[in-house]
């Protein structure tokens, strides 16, 4: 009685078109996600964030970014998941990663999903929900620390004084 046929401003969904893989979540490892699957594999990759002034940034950088909230069931129900190979997940909660994943799995989504963890206690959690990569950016991030500051420090003691 009181649905309209018309469908509302907020309602109305961006669209992956054409994505091969979605990295949700544009913060900094979705970002550096993003660039590196766009320059590794050479495919479509859509990134999908829930913060305007972010995706406008990420537009005027040349990034293909769309504004969407992937824990709404409407967006998947509204997208062809098809073509999709891959979902990255870079939300900082994984009880969000959870609530995507539980979305895709309900629009019938097949294909291959990563998502991030900063508590190894998390990563069962992930994985039992099915969830194939799950990446411990923390545990991570101090390799990378050290690996960047060896090289510079080495970089430095081979320069002439």
């Amino acid at each position: 009685k009181f649905e309209s046929s018309k469908r509302l401003a907020e309602d109305i969904f961006c669209k992956p078109i054409g994505a091969a893989i979605l990295v949700i979540g544009m913060g900094r490892v979705g970002t550096g996600a993003y660039d590196t699957l766009r320059d590794r594999l050479k495919k479509n990759v859509v990134g999908i964030e829930t913060d305007q002034e972010r995706v406008e940034g990420h537009r005027e950088a040349g990034r293909n970014v769309i504004i969407a909230d992937a824990e709404d069931p409407d967006f998947w129900e509204h997208i062809d998941l098809k073509p999709i190979e891959l979902v990255m997940l870079s939300i900082p909660n994984y009880l969000d990663i959870l609530e995507v994943v539980t979305r895709l799995k309900q629009a019938g989504y097949t294909g291959k999903t990563a998502g991030t963890i900063r508590y190894e206690d998390e990563r069962e959690l992930l994985t039992g929900a099915g969830i194939d990569v799950v990446y411990n950016f923390y545990q991570k991030v101090g390799v990378g620390f050290a690996d960047q500051t060896i090289d510079r420090l080495e970089g430095e003691q081979e320069k002439p004084p």
